[in-house]
């Protein structure tokens, strides 16, 4: 991942508190609380342990982000097309599996602040079309760490965008 992006994601999403890094360089329980609670859907004992153990502060978070942008994107389409009948329950439930439990926690914490700029409802016309929202959402995620530019020519070309 390019610098540029890295200090976008960061820039954008989170902001860590300086001056409290541990006597040995490493990353605070404390901190790493505070930055997960910020780029993910919720810290956990497991993640934060995680975090910590990348090493120093300097790099822990970078590294941390290096993860999140390999990781592959949870998607709601595939579950929601398998899903034999309640389709929009299907979605809804997928979406969050996905944001307590997914692994590409930081993609789907972009996705969601990406889906409260370009909103697309799942009410009125698209009520009966929940193939369509999970199509729109997975475009979100898979385009999480785009450019915002390619990331909102979406608008035009995905099905549930007005």
């Amino acid at each position: 991942m390019g610098h540029g992006l890295k200090a976008i994601v960061c820039a954008v999403v989170l902001v860590v508190a300086p001056g409290s890094v541990l006597a040995d360089g490493s990353v605070s329980h404390r901190d790493a609380f505070r930055f997960l609670n910020q780029a993910s859907f919720g810290p956990t004992e497991s993640s934060v342990a995680a975090l910590v153990a990348l090493g120093d502060a300097e790099s822990a978070y970078g590294r941390w982000i290096d993860e999140q942008v390999r990781a592959p994107a949870s998607l709601q389409l595939p579950a929601t097309q398998a899903a034999p009948a309640a389709k929009l329950f299907a979605r809804r439930s997928k979406w969050f599996e996905d944001a307590i439990n997914g692994p590409d926690q930081l993609r789907q914490r972009v996705a969601f602040a990406l889906s409260q700029i370009l909103v697309v409802s799942e009410y009125g016309p698209l009520r009966r079309s929940p193939l369509a929202v999970a199509s729109y959402s997975d475009t979100l995620v898979a385009d999480s760490f785009l450019p915002f530019q390619r990331t909102s020519s979406c608008r035009r070309s995905c099905a549930g965008s007005g």
